[in-house]
């Protein structure tokens, strides 16, 4: 954020309102105090505004204008110009009927002593001559009365309805500047929920129910290309999602697999850029709930590259991923293409092993956390015949062929406090005659 001026203000805003019925007045917040006040606000069309002195008495005084910057969630603080607190007073009222700004008091006015004057610097006042007296006024004449001409009464013109009010991707809302590698560990958010302008008819959303103007949140993606997005809603109410890509093509969900809650996905190559999402309301119902955004890496399965031929080789690196014991506490899913063809029987590796596997890893985690849990499971699901090799922080290897069933592996790590650091997993096949599409299931367990 750009410098807007300077005062000392605490994290937290000292006041959030919510803006929940469209106001066609200006509101005036004016704060009083006995120090050196300052305010700062963050307006509900993303922008943020600053004033030391506008009220009188050094104290602050701001004006937001009816419109996008009260349609929502404003967030005010009032701080101090150093570090002298002192008891404040922040008035809200309407600009109409505003108090006035308070004169600034400098203590009484010292008066010249008598003498101070040179008298011979003071120049002689010339007497004036008196005003003559006025002339009689004539006797007014009565005008005569027109006589009145008739009127036409112009036919009754209809009231302009005025327009519609739609999610403006010129407004800018919470922004997060995210990549898919780092979006493979999901991310939560807490959103307010809800919204007060109809969004049917809006251009390019096809869709229904209520949204705010301004976006929910404003991300700025890149990395994305190869990676399937997700964002999806929890919340105790029937929320709505709307999406603006990077393309600038509109998305819209009502109701995802997870009942009243919506969720969008997306191909990451339409997300490089700004994407806005707007988190509303079926009814207009406002209520507070969490915005999930996940990745998955999304491309084909297809052989190794030539280059990443060999035995599996810990001083490569998978797909990045940082997260913690009590983030996996949830189980995670993790997309891969599992194959290879290296015969690890012939890598000389102080664990028994079989199959088949590229040189890098599949998946490199960096974990913390993890001593607080007495187990992490890591599950394979996959089409074909696969098989896991996995290399902890402390340098042991595991492998694993067909514990999860069905020809899929699985591993219980128990030494949890040597998981802090970089894990890494291979997912191989069996025969190394095939490739396909897999999922890694990472979970920590409290026994």
């Amino acid at each position: 954020m750009a410098a807007l001026g300077f005062g000392r203000f605490g994290a937290a805003p000292d006041h959030s309102f919510v803006v929940s019925d469209q106001t066609t007045d200006d509101v005036v917040l004016a704060v009083t105090s006995d120090c050196d006040a300052s305010l700062l606000v963050h307006g509900a069309d993303g922008r943020w505004r600053f004033n030391d002195d506008g009220n009188g008495n050094l104290d602050p005084r701001l004006t937001l204008a009816a419109g996008a910057a009260l349609d929502g969630t404003v967030d005010v603080w009032v701080g101090s110009l150093n570090d002298d607190g002192c008891p404040a007073t922040l008035q809200i009222a309407q600009a109409a009927v505003a108090a006035p700004i308070t004169p600034f008091s400098r203590g009484p006015i010292s008066a010249v002593p008598l003498g101070a004057v040179d008298p011979s610097a003071l120049q002689p006042v010339q007497a004036q001559a008196p005003m003559p007296a006025p002339l009689p006024m004539p006797a007014p004449m009565p005008a005569p009365i027109p006589v009145p001409v008739p009127v036409p009464i112009p036919a009754p013109v209809p009231a302009p309805v005025p327009a519609a009010i739609c999610p403006n991707p010129n407004l800018v809302g919470p922004s997060l500047t995210v990549t898919g590698p780092q979006l493979v560990a999901p991310q939560a958010y807490v959103a307010q929920i809800g919204g007060n302008h109809s969004i049917d008819g809006c251009p390019g959303i096809t869709g229904y129910g209520m949204a705010y103007e301004a976006p929910s949140f404003t991300l700025y993606m890149s990395q994305m290309d190869g990676y399937q997005f997700t964002a999806e809603t929890a919340s105790d109410c029937d929320p709505t999602m709307i999406m603006r890509d990077a393309y600038g093509q509109w998305h819209f969900n009502d109701d995802g697999p997870n009942g009243v809650q919506p969720q969008i996905v997306l191909n990451g190559a339409q997300l490089n850029g700004r994407v806005d999402i707007w988190v509303g309301s079926f009814s207009g119902a406002a209520c507070q709930g969490t915005v999930v955004f996940r990745s998955a890496v999304g491309m084909a399965p297809s052989a190794p590259a030539m280059g990443m031929q060999g035995c599996p080789n810990p001083g490569l690196q998978g797909v990045p991923v940082t997260t913690t014991g009590a983030n996996l506490f949830t189980p995670t899913d993790f997309y891969v293409a599992a194959g290879g063809t290296q015969d690890v029987s012939q890598c000389g590796l102080p664990i028994f092993a079989s199959g088949f596997f590229a040189a890098q890893p599949n998946l490199t985690f960096f974990l913390s956390g993890m001593q607080d849990y007495a187990r992490l499971e890591i599950q394979g699901q996959s089409t074909c015949d696969t098989v896991f090799l996995v290399r902890t922080p402390d340098g042991s290897w595991y492998f694993d062929d067909d514990s999860n069933g069905n020809m899929n592996p699985m591993l219980d790590l128990y030494n949890t406090g040597m998981l802090n650091g970089r894990l890494d997993i291979w997912m191989g096949t069996y025969d190394g005659n095939s490739n396909c599409q897999a999922t890694v299931e990472m979970e920590t367990w409290a026994n």
